[in-house]
């Protein structure tokens, strides 16, 4: 792992690297350096390098291709995503019509829901005589059909992460981990071939200013249910670090599926946060058999799926910023807005330091 890491980074930065060159603090960018005055309780890193090493950077990193740091970016994401547990499981006739009434009152035997729930306290003394609590969700057209429904051990407001079982009539076909924290959502629709589509937010990281939710999309197929599509919901980070950004995705409509995109990007300037986009957008997902996705279709959206992924968390989502967003930081190192323009270069002089320190480091064995 170790090595693969070293290696990736050694490819991702051996352009760069030679390129760039190392720092020349003899000609630290005069842009940057003409910067308003002023105390800030926000750490701003020295310039170490001019500004003609900056945009040389900035240059090799945008001829990469956007995929060299976009599977590393959704990887954990996407692990979760395509890996839930499968299950094929066929509860009685008895047990079925035991589970009915258990979800039309909202808590289970105990015998039964050891049966069908992994993960159950120890101490079964609270549930002897109330019965064991249970969340239900149906999917179907009236709730008491009973044909494609979904049961959550216990109720969501319990804690911040629980599991989803899915049921297709009395198979229990699927168990889903999830992780909500304070934003618990689970939703359906009904796609244009008649098959079910469900959906629910997943958590990846939350505090103070920095949280990430990824929409899952699963479809009944037959007696399973797949993974469609993977989607970022809302992405915050403010203030950790140079660049700061904000998107928020809400579903519009479900034939086809239609996403909305509200988004900005800031720097900053000194003490001041620089906008440097702000847009909305429309995406549309159609339906492919051969992949069983749901794919977006970007053709006239304002945002592309690269461009998405680097408002994730995790990876390399820097340089896959400064990659997918060249045009915009061309336009505003050129502009003829200064603060943008500072904004900017302390920007690129952050990125650059952080990925040369973190080559350094692996280097050394770590």
């Amino acid at each position: 792992m170790k090595e693969f890491a070293y290696n990736l980074l050694i490819a991702s930065f051996l352009i760069c690297y030679s390129g760039c060159g190392q720092p020349d603090r003899s000609g630290v960018s005069l842009a940057v350096q003409n910067a308003p005055g002023g105390s800030t309780s926000v750490y701003i890193p020295p310039l170490l390098y001019s500004d003609a090493e900056l945009e040389a950077f900035f240059d090799s990193i945008g001829n990469l291709p956007p995929e060299l740091w976009m599977d590393s970016i959704s990887f954990y994401s996407d692990s979760i995503f395509k890996n839930p547990e499968q299950l094929d499981v066929t509860l009685s006739p008895k047990d079925f019509e035991r589970l009915k009434t258990a979800c039309k009152v909202g808590d289970m035997e105990f015998e039964l829901a050891s049966k069908i729930f992994k993960n159950l306290p120890a101490d079964t003394t609270l549930y002897a005589q109330s019965g064991f609590p249970i969340t239900f969700f149906s999917f179907d057209h009236r709730e008491n059909e009973f044909n494609e429904f979904a049961i959550f051990p216990v109720h969501p407001s319990a804690g911040w992460d629980g599991e989803f079982y899915f049921f297709k009539k009395n198979k229990l076909i699927a168990r889903h981990d999830v992780s909500y924290r304070h934003s618990f959502f689970i939703d359906h629709y009904k796609d244009r071939d008649g098959k079910t589509v469900v959906f629910y937010k997943y958590n990846f990281a939350g505090g103070s200013g920095i949280w990430q939710y990824n929409y899952y999309f699963y479809k009944y197929y037959g007696n399973q249910l797949i993974p469609v599509l993977n989607e970022l919901e809302n992405a915050n980070l403010n203030l950790w670090q140079n660049r700061s950004f904000w998107l928020e995705s809400t579903i519009q409509k479900t034939n086809p599926l239609t996403i909305k995109m509200v988004y900005h990007q800031d720097f900053r300037d000194s003490a001041n946060q620089v906008r440097i986009l702000e847009d909305s957008t429309l995406v549309r997902y159609f339906w492919d058999e051969p992949s069983r996705t749901l794919k977006g279709d970007y053709s006239s959206a304002k945002i592309s799926r690269e461009q998405i992924f680097s408002y994730y968390l995790t990876g390399h989502h820097e340089l896959l910023f400064m990659n997918t967003h060249r045009s915009l930081l061309k336009q505003g190192i050129s502009g003829n807005n200064p603060s943008k323009r500072r904004a900017i270069i302390a920007y690129l002089n952050e990125v650059k330091s952080n990925y040369y320190s973190l080559v350094g480091v692996l280097e050394q064995g770590l």
